[in-house]
């Protein structure tokens, strides 16, 4: 090789060795700029949006970006809560809505990490209204009005934060303090909470007269129920609470009606101030709590929000403390703890505005055969404006016809306590829902007895002329209030089951309440009076009193009697029929227990027919979307 080539080939090697050197020192002066890239899945993108303090216990993305302006890392934020918190509350350069979104997720961090170290309940109070309060000026009070990012995930979890943060310190306190050491706030709406000063505002809660404030408070988000298919919640701004409104066991109430004891509350704790300053300085709050069936949104600083409820909570709550299964069979068998007369319940305070939905259950049953039905009314938004459910609960062991009149006679008066002069929309064109036994009393409200009972009623009694002071028994008219109708599996021509061995094996069980026996004895002493050669016979011979499974069999004198009683022709009706077998000719078909002939009504205006279901039709998903048809048809027909 000769010295140019070894000249050239050291002249090569030397801008080669420059050129490694050059890259070598980008990569040191540009290392902490440098960025990779790799896929993520939609999973991930979405878990890294949405997981934050409530979800999986660690601070959001989103609160982190502002974390890291002041230079601290997760878990040094994390595990230093209040020196993070005080560095973010001093950040006055970043934007404020960023600042107030974080404070409140940091917060809420401290509250669920003093819980958790179980720490003095009151610095755990301090730290959820202090979550609270940020989330309250994030939203109200922000340099962004909530319209303007209404579609921002970040605005949908600081209202989260808002709302869990309220129900935990009401829920708390709810559980820590008496109802006697609440007095204070129910009496003077003025109370001392540590460093707060509480006020309390009920006014829109519709609470019964005299009462100031619940007898106790349940967080509904906490609850979790066996039965219902469904939980019915609006979302919004506010905590989901149950109102519990008294203690006091059903049923013990001379009144014919009881308002339900438990009710839905959305719950505002408000922070007093005009701007963002003061709102952040205060410790003046004014707790406002809302019927959500009568308030659907609230105002707060000039912006229109709407109010969070849960509508299934307090309907759920209501149910499993009534007792009302182990009471009908009672009832049914005549035994101590059962019902002895006719109640009716209001599924929400009474409002003169909405229409009723009167609920009439069946044999052996109580208003818990409504649980879905009911509950997936108050979950549709349409209807739950429109009406208002009543449910009846009476004893199913009593002889139709007296049910019947005392059924009348409770609605009656109800509505009479509630609207005297019967002007209210609630006192015009109810709509009448009857399930098996319940359809065929329901049938009877809509009637014209057209003298078709007085034969049966005075073989019954063995006379020639019903005395008048019975004579109601078996001689009435359509009820005026009652504007449409439902059967559901209604035996309207009896049933073989209940003349058969079963039925009446559980016949030969039944008994009359006792109270019904004096009174119908009484009755009767009444009402022959002038005649005390019959009643001398009757009480020696024994009166044949029918049970409730007497007057279901197609054989039963009443039922045959029955049958030909008019149904008002200006009043319209629908029915609700199950085959339990869909290989059997439909004529030939039955339920388990009504065969499709006694359910079927020729004038009908609409029939449904599920396949595959058995008596409890009323539960079935089916029939439940033909109640909705129909009381939307309704809704229709009365608007035209």
């Amino acid at each position: 090789m000769d010295c140019g080539t070894m000249a050239q080939n050291k002249e090569k090697m030397m801008r080669i060795f420059v050129l490694m050197w050059m890259v070598l020192l980008s990569l040191l002066l540009n290392g902490c700029a440098m960025v990779s890239l790799k896929q993520q899945t939609n999973a991930d993108y979405i878990a890294i949006k949405r997981d934050d303090v409530l979800s999986k216990g660690v601070l959001s993305e989103a609160s982190m970006t502002t974390v890291s302006v002041v230079g601290l890392a997760r878990a040094e934020c994390e595990k230093k809560l209040p020196e993070c918190i005080e560095k973010i509350a001093a950040l006055e350069e970043t934007e404020a809505d960023m600042r107030l979104a974080a404070l409140s997720e940091l917060w809420l961090l401290q509250a669920k990490s003093l819980e958790k170290n179980k720490q003095p309940f009151e610095t755990i109070q301090d730290a959820l209204l202090e979550s609270a309060r940020y989330a309250y000026a994030y939203l109200f009070f922000g340099s962004r009005d909530p319209k303007q990012r209404v579609l921002e995930s970040r605005q949908t979890q600081i209202v989260e934060y808002y709302n869990y943060a309220i129900q935990q310190f009401v829920g708390n306190n709810a559980k820590r303090y008496a109802v006697e050491d609440w007095r204070e706030l129910a009496e003077t709406g003025q109370m001392q909470l540590g460093k707060w000063r509480l006020q309390s505002d009920m006014s829109q809660l519709n609470l019964p007269d005299g009462m100031a404030w619940p007898k106790d408070i349940v967080i509904a988000s906490n609850l979790k129920f066996a039965g219902l298919r469904n939980v019915y919640q609006r979302d919004g701004f506010g905590a989901e609470l149950v109102a519990i409104l008294d203690d006091e066991p059903l049923l013990q109430t001379d009144q014919p009606f009881s308002e339900t004891n438990t009710a839905p509350a959305t719950l505002i704790v408000h922070f007093q101030g005009q701007n963002l300053d003061e709102v952040l300085q205060t410790h003046d709050l004014n707790i406002q709590s809302f019927d959500p069936f009568t308030y659907d949104s609230i105002t707060i600083n000039h912006k229109k929000v709407p109010l969070a409820a849960n509508f299934t909570a307090p309907y759920g709550v209501w149910l499993a403390e009534s007792g009302f299964a182990k009471q009908a069979i009672k009832t049914l068998l005549g035994r101590d703890g059962g019902i002895e007369k006719p109640h009716v319940f209001l599924m929400q305070p009474y409002d003169p505005n909405k229409r009723i939905l009167l609920m009439v259950h069946g044999l052996a049953s109580s208003p818990e055969a409504w649980v879905n039905m009911a509950n997936e009314i108050l979950g549709d938004v349409k209807l739950r404006q429109t009406y208002q459910i009543w449910q009846v609960y009476y004893p199913t062991n009593m002889p139709i016809v007296l049910n019947h009149v005392a059924i009348r006679h409770i609605v009656n008066e109800t509505m009479q306590h509630f609207d005297p002069q019967g002007k209210n929309i609630a006192s015009q064109n109810m709509v009448l829902v009857g399930h098996s036994m319940g359809g065929v009393i329901g049938r009877m409200m809509i009637a014209n007895d057209g003298g078709a009972l007085d034969e049966w009623f005075k073989e019954a009694l063995g006379v020639d002329k019903i005395p008048p002071r019975i004579l109601p028994l078996v001689r009435f008219e359509p009820m005026p209030q009652i504007g449409r109708v439902v059967f559901i599996a209604a035996p309207h021509q009896g049933t073989q089951m209940a003349g058969g061995k079963v039925g009446r094996l559980i016949g030969s069980v039944v008994r009359l309440p006792f109270r019904t026996l004096q009174t119908l004895e009484q009755s009767l002493a009444d009402a022959f009076s002038n005649n005390r050669r019959d009643l001398l016979r009757l009480q020696k011979d024994g009166i044949f009193v029918p049970n409730s499974i007497d007057n279901l069999d197609e054989k039963n004198r009443f039922v045959i009697a029955n049958r030909n009683i008019r149904i008002s022709e200006t009043i319209p009706y629908h029915s609700i029929i199950a085959q339990r077998k869909p290989n059997v000719p439909l004529e030939q078909s039955n339920d388990g227990v009504v065969p499709y002939l006694s359910a079927h009504l020729a004038h009908a205006q609409s029939e449904k027919v599920i396949v595959a279901a058995d008596h409890s039709v009323q539960e079935h998903p089916q029939a439940i979307l033909e109640i909705r048809r129909i009381l939307n048809e309704d809704m229709k027909t009365l608007s035209r």
